[in-house]
């Protein structure tokens, strides 16, 4: 009775700290939606780090001068293109319900077809399906907006995230030795050694290869978007490339 007994609270005990840590997982999941972002920027900035700490001879000067780096293209770019996507983002925000409103009901496409020269059985075929997926494009229209909303909720990660990403890249690999170090044995501690190198590499390579499609999503949707003279360009191609990462 008394092992039935053991054998019972040992499962309760299990559960408990199951439900416990789902718990503090979910209680604290905007802080360690922070931590892995900051890990994810790591990944994105570490080459650049490691090639100027061979001219800086320091870790730490290095870090410093990719973010100074950093934030001398982020103030161009703001400064260039910022403000024009600003006023076509609040054209657009002013004109969404107006031209939800065409789009549903067909007459954009009666508008684009006449300007590009379009038969009348193709518009009256985009009139039709425009028409026949009203409620569909008005669903996605305000899942996008919901999503939008969420982003800016979320901006206080673009302070927070570069601070915490500092951190792991100036102790980051001090972090790993001492978690190897807790290994015994010398050909465990090399095996492990060699799973965390393929895990770096790995993760390194994915999170440049998602920034890489994203920028290039971006640069496509520039390029489709200006030649068919779609209004609010900048706005739509920015939206579609971040939204790919």
């Amino acid at each position: 009775m008394a092992v039935i007994d053991t054998r019972a609270a040992r499962i309760l005990s299990t559960a408990l700290i199951f439900a416990l840590g789902l718990g503090f997982f979910y209680v604290a999941r905007h802080t360690l939606m922070a931590f892995l972002f900051a890990i994810l920027f790591a990944y994105l900035v570490d080459p650049a780090v490691s090639r100027v700490q061979k001219f800086t001879k320091g870790r730490g000067s290095a870090i410093a001068v990719i973010y100074v780096l950093l934030v001398a293209v982020l103030i161009a770019f703001f400064f260039f293109v910022g403000p024009r996507i600003a006023r076509q983002a609040q054209r657009l925000g002013q004109s969404l319900p107006a031209l939800l409103e065409q789009v549903g009901s067909g007459n954009i496409a009666v508008t684009i077809g006449q300007e590009h020269g379009w038969s009348g059985s193709t518009i009256q075929q985009a009139q039709d399906f425009l028409r026949a997926h009203r409620e569909d494009l008005i669903g996605v229209a305000q899942r996008i907006g919901l999503r939008a909303a969420d982003l800016a909720k979320q901006s206080w990660l673009l302070i927070v995230v570069p601070i915490l990403a500092a951190f792991f890249l100036k102790d980051g690999r001090a972090f790993s030795e001492v978690a190897l170090s807790l290994v015994q044995t010398k050909p465990q501690r090399e095996f492990f050694d060699g799973v965390r190198g393929d895990l770096n590499q790995m993760l390194a390579h994915f999170i440049r290869a998602q920034l890489t499609l994203a920028l290039l999503s971006l640069v496509v949707y520039l390029i489709f978007l200006g030649l068919m003279r779609v209004p609010y360009t900048l706005v739509l191609a920015t939206a579609g490339g971040f939204m790919y990462w």
